[in-house]
């Protein structure tokens, strides 16, 4: 139970900070959209895309074994090799981030001219390359957070404080009627603001008490064994999220690119109570892996899996049926163009979700080059199928292909846990979720056939509405037991210490 309570509250406060953080994103598209064009904002989110892929080959997954080795150094004792561990990721990747800005700043004009064909994208992607240390540093110093099981300081610089900043800069943008390029130096100083705060963080939490510590040498060999694949495994599943912005961007316009950004992340909100409990399942379950609590991870990981598909279940009928009002409300009605897209992205979520954290617990047994594995395979599914479909299908043909991506690799990663641990989520539970969810989703659904609605707080009245009917499921079927019920209260709890 100590380590489901753990999850629960780290959770909640990921949870709660990834909302705020969404709606302050919505908040900063919103306005955007509306004072650039679809052409700017696709040629921005072009720019966005290749420095995060980048971004890879600068961390080369190291940063992504903090969440793992210092649960592990910490139960053991070795507090030195934290501090020796800290040490070899920050140099390593911020030598590698110059490195990598200055090849890239040479490229720009060929990245942008001769690939994709856009003047605009050079320019910005010379100006974007300032932000490649700068975002190494902030993913450090959350994964650093991470390994100590505290959520809260991602909540503070990335669904927080970054955020923020970008609205401000944006209403200068709207204010001076000031354009993209503009717009991206605005972005830099977002990162220098919030890479400031994530250092003076790291240094007053993690740093200060570990200068009393003796420094103790980390096996270098057995990090780079962990990280390699994940490193890999890091690139492909970057390329996989950027692979439907770069083949949009060759095959169809700009503009089309900036439309699909918009369902993108609309769909991704999905994906915030999977992405809320897997950051902290995996430091939790590093820790009882070598005190040998096999029943315990099992246990762990068949609640965190059914918590997330009834969640995500929930989010999925709410795009179904309000999707494409949420875009035209928010976005302008010229992004609510291809609701079927929406749609499609958000089924290959609710599938992936269904799977549980199937990566993070591969990644937690140290099983790195299984996750690498899986990752190749689903890049090559991910761009054969968009190479397929967007010529002839545009945005719908993206997003079949990045659905039909996640449902698989999510597949690939549930056998392989269950052929390993003797693991899987799935009961006679789960059928009656998916009941619950279908008679919820048809009773709106004959609502929405016979009520008209055209106003923002029509559509959030009608889906507060749905959340209540959706719960109310729940308590009627007897589908919440004590730990459920009991995990409920928890939440209500944080959350009025919250307001």
């Amino acid at each position: 139970m100590n380590a489901i309570n753990k999850i629960v509250k780290e959770s909640s406060i990921n949870f709660t900070g990834s909302a705020i953080g969404n709606i302050l994103g919505y908040a900063w598209l919103m306005i955007m959209t509306r004072y650039l064009s679809q052409s700017d904002v696709g040629s921005f989110t072009l720019a966005q895309s290749i420095i995060n892929i980048s971004l890879i080959f600068v961390l080369l997954g190291m940063h992504r074994s903090l969440d793992r080795f210092i649960p592990f150094f910490n139960t053991s004792g070795e507090k030195g090799k934290i501090k020796s561990l800290l040490r070899l990721i920050f140099l390593f990747s911020i030598s590698a981030s110059v490195i990598i800005a200055i090849g890239l700043y040479f490229w720009a004009d060929f990245i942008g001219i001769v690939i994709f064909d856009n003047q605009i994208l050079s320019q910005l992607i010379r100006i974007a390359v300032i932000s490649i240390p700068l975002l190494a540093v902030i993913n450090i110093v959350i994964y650093a957070f991470t390994g100590y099981k505290e959520l809260r300081y991602n909540v503070y610089l990335k669904q927080i404080l970054e955020p923020v900043l970008r609205i401000l800069f944006v209403f200068l943008l709207a204010i001076f009627g000031l354009g993209v390029v503009e717009w991206t130096w605005f972005y830099i100083l977002t990162l220098v603001f919030t890479s400031i705060a994530s250092i003076w963080l790291l240094y007053k939490n993690i740093l200060q008490p570990l200068m009393k510590v003796k420094s103790i040498k980390v096996d270098f060999l057995e990090i780079v064994t962990y990280s390699w694949p994940i490193s890999i495994s890091s690139i492909l599943i970057m390329v996989m999220g950027q692979i439907d912005y770069l083949i949009l961007g060759i095959y169809q316009q700009a503009a089309d690119v900036g439309v699909y950004r918009i369902y993108i992340q609309i769909a991704v909100l999905l994906k915030l109570v999977l992405g809320s409990m897997a950051r902290i399942y995996k430091p939790v379950i590093s820790e009882l892996i070598p005190q040998g609590k096999g029943q315990e991870i099992k246990e762990v990981y068949i609640r965190v899996s059914k918590w997330v598909l009834s969640l995500t279940l929930l989010g999925f009928l709410v795009v179904v049926l309000y999707g494409d009002k949420v875009t035209s409300l928010l976005f302008t009605e010229a992004y609510a163009v291809y609701p079927m897209a929406l749609i499609i992205l958000a089924l290959g979520i609710l599938i992936n979700s269904a799977f549980g954290p199937e990566g993070m617990t591969l990644e937690a047994y140290g099983n790195t080059k299984l996750v690498m594995v899986n990752s190749l395979i689903a890049v090559i599914i991910n761009i054969g199928l968009g190479f397929l479909l967007v010529p002839k299908y545009g945005i719908v043909g993206a997003a079949i292909a990045t659905a039909v991506t996640m449902s698989i690799i999510g597949l690939l990663g549930l056998i392989e846990i269950y052929y390993l641990y003797k693991m899987q989520p799935f009961s006679l539970d789960t059928l009656k979720y998916l009941s619950i969810g279908a008679v919820t989703g048809l009773v709106f659904y004959g609502i929405n056939s016979w009520l008209n609605f055209n106003s923002v707080l029509s559509l959030f009245v009608l889906i507060a509405l749905m959340v209540v009917v959706y719960i109310a499921g729940f308590y009627l079927t007897n589908s919440l037991d004590d730990v459920d019920r009991e995990t409920i209260g928890r939440i209500t709890r944080f959350l009025k210490i919250t307001r």
